[in-house]
């Protein structure tokens, strides 16, 4: 603390310079009081921030009348006229210099409010000058036109999802709410990029039911102006049309905007009862470009007399190679000829539980399909079915899956096996179960055919029938393998004697005993990281860095794993097993650094 003075008796309040610690003292109020009292100006500076700490007021205290006051305090003397006097004097300029004090005080709680006001102005200011700093202004469009669609992709799932009842569903994509249409409304360059991408705006749901339509029974409807809007800038590009059939007047309006476009749908969802998909009949040859066709039918359809009424419209949809039914199958007839069977290229027939009774007609169906080379059914119960007279002999098709029904513990994959003969398959999928390894080799077997791909996803098999069923002659050219499970009674078959049976032994590659020699990409499906085990990074490192495989002789070949998936999809608080191997993982780690791709899902 430094001291300056100006009063002639500043000299008796000289004192050396003192510590810190004197500023927390009471020592440092009766210093301060004095200055006040003695009428000097004294500045005490604070060590931190160097303001006065006390300085001079606009009055100081008469001495004389101080130290009269001092003494009476300790008496009861009666004051004298001259005293008297003094102190009322002394009195009226306190009460002055209070008043001082006062407007002094007013001024700066004024000026902190003034501060106060700038600060807050300033808060509310400042994120202005953020927001034209933000990243997404230096985004490269490219990027931002991928974001935008899926935004869109994200929308139309949405609406896919709803129930037709569903009155959030109303008014679909025709929602100036919803993307893109809200792309095309927050600024001028996001603007200018949504309208000038096509693709952005080719689908277009009307799936609502009728409920909904009450309010637009008046023409014209309201709807169809944005409909036209949309269909406008999407400027030929291939339409995704997703269109709920039933016989309300009200979206006649919206159907005959969209057939009239008709040449420029490349895919086509449409589910509803027979008076509404009677309405595209109007429209047959329309659907020049159209690849892609998904149709549900209700389970309380009426056919009528002509059940082919149905494929009429699409009978001469010369691009058509993809085609989804579900729904009720039942009424369809082997004498369905109108429709272009020999194009469909990739087959696929969804079921739900409650159609489980309604699908005998697709066997009717399959053989139909000369040329089909993808072919996906969910696999029902047998007496939901009609089983084919012959086995499906289908040359072309290289790809099958076969889906067991959630919830549906008759339906399973093993049957409908027993009725193809695929010579051309390649890929064969079991995504949700599989139990009986020998009806598989004996369609193989049936087939003449090698597999290259193979998933068995919620198996029933055990540990040995895994192993037996790897080492069959018909998948030692499979190239990928999918194994594993979500649920627990089909992870405790996912054991190391499996990841053992597919070690590559060191120097035992001349025997000809390797499991799967052409091995390239693996994915385990249930796995977690406390499964993590030695044999399993055995089985990879073995496939991956094993010197003889590089020393093999001409006649011979045994590919490198090159690509490892492990999925772990398990909820917080499931299951887990507690054969987690550190070590193993740090080998997994030093594989990765020399270039195995390895890929952990959750």
């Amino acid at each position: 603390m430094t001291s300056t003075s100006t009063h002639p008796e500043s000299s008796q309040l000289g004192k050396p310079l003192l510590p810190i610690s004197y500023f927390r003292s009471a020592q440092m109020t009766k210093d301060v009081f004095a200055a006040y009292s003695s009428g000097i100006t004294q500045a005490v500076e604070c060590p931190h921030c160097g303001g006065n700490i006390a300085s001079k007021r606009p009055h100081g205290f008469d001495h004389y009348t101080l130290g009269v006051v001092g003494r009476l305090h300790e008496t009861n003397d009666p004051l004298g006229s001259e005293q008297e006097a003094s102190i009322r004097q002394e009195i009226k300029r306190m009460d002055a210099a209070v008043r001082s004090c006062d407007s002094e005080i007013s001024l700066l709680r004024a000026r902190i409010q003034g501060i106060m006001s700038e600060r807050k102005r300033l808060l509310h200011t400042r994120p202005n000058y953020d927001f034209v700093l933000h990243p997404i202004r230096r985004m490269p469009r490219e990027l931002l036109l991928e974001i935008f669609h899926l935004c869109v992709q994200n929308e139309v799932e949405t609406l896919l999802d709803m129930s037709p009842n569903d009155g959030r569903l109303f008014p679909g994509t025709l929602d100036t709410r919803r993307a893109p249409w809200t792309l095309a409304q927050v600024c001028r360059t996001w603007r200018s990029l949504a309208l000038k991408d096509k693709k952005l705006w080719r689908n277009f749901v009307v799936t609502w039911g009728g409920s909904e339509m009450t309010r637009y029974q008046t023409s014209p409807n309201p709807l169809a102006s944005l409909l036209s809007l949309q269909m406008l800038r999407c400027r030929r590009a291939g339409m995704h049309v997703t269109y709920l059939g039933d016989s309300h007047e009200a979206k006649d309006v919206l159907l005959q905007s969209l057939c009239a476009m008709g040449h420029n749908w490349s895919t086509a969802s449409i589910r509803g009862d027979a008076a509404g998909l009677r309405q595209f009949n109007n429209y047959r040859g329309r659907f020049t470009n159209l690849e892609n066709l998904d149709l549900h039918f209700n389970v309380d359809f009426d056919w009528g007399d002509d059940p082919n009424t149905l494929f009429t419209p699409f009978s001469e949809a010369p691009e058509l190679r993809k085609l989804s039914l579900s729904g009720d199958l039942d009424a369809i007839r082997a004498n369905a000829d109108q429709f272009p069977w020999k194009q469909i290229e990739h087959f696929t027939h969804k079921v739900s539980a409650d159609y489980l009774a309604f699908q005998s007609g697709r066997f009717l169906l399959i053989p139909k399909m000369k040329n089909l080379r993808i072919c996906e059914l969910d696999c029902v119960p047998p007496d939901g079915i009609a089983s084919p007279r012959q086995n499906l002999h289908l040359e072309a098709l290289h790809t099958l899956t076969l889906r067991k029904i959630p919830g549906s513990i008759e339906s399973g994959p093993e049957q409908y096996l027993q009725w193809f003969r695929l010579p051309a398959l390649v890929v064969l999928h079991f995504p949700s179960g599989f139990g009986c390894p020998s009806t598989l080799k004996a369609f193989l077997d049936r087939s003449e055919c090698e597999l290259q791909e193979l998933t068995l996803i919620e198996h029933e098999l055990d540990e040995r029938e895994i192993e037996d069923l790897l080492r069959e002659r018909r998948l030692q050219k499979l190239r990928t393998l999918n194994l594993g499970g979500y649920l627990t009674m089909f992870r405790q078959y996912m054991s190391e004697g499996v990841f053992s049976a597919l070690t590559i032994i060191p120097n035992g590659i001349e025997g000809g005993n390797i499991v799967l020699p052409r091995l390239q990409r693996f994915t385990l499906h249930g796995y977690n990281r406390k499964q993590l085990s030695a044999a399993l990074v055995d089985m990879i490192e073995s496939r991956w860095s094993n010197p003889d495989i590089a020393q093999l002789p001409p006649g011979m070949r045994v590919d490198r794993l090159e690509h490892v998936e492990l999925w772990n999809p398990f909820p917080d608080g499931s299951p887990r097993l507690q054969n987690y191997d550190p070590k193993a993982e740090a080998l997994l780690r030093e594989l990765c650094r020399q270039g195995l791709v390895v890929v952990c899902v959750e």
